[in-house]
């Protein structure tokens, strides 16, 4: 959230309220955790729902031929 807020130029207070809004919409989805030198827990790292699925819906040619063989039964 401190970096969120940094980065964006605004107070904690507005980047905490708006990370919690949009991930409560939705909008938002927590992708992983990890440790930063600041907090002794974890933080959240986000990702935009929207770019989620376009990297999950990307297509691999090579991927999907390999999927199409069968497998020989002996």
């Amino acid at each position: 959230m401190l970096e969120l807020a940094l980065h964006a130029q605004v107070g904690y207070v507005a980047a905490r309220k708006t990370v919690d809004n949009m991930r409560r919409a939705g909008v938002l989805v927590p992708i992983r955790e990890r440790k930063v030198d600041y907090r002794n827990r974890p933080v959240a790292e986000y990702c935009p729902r929207k770019r989620l699925q376009q990297v999950s819906g990307t297509k691999c040619p090579l991927r999907e031929a390999v999927a199409t063989w069968s497998v020989s039964i002996v």
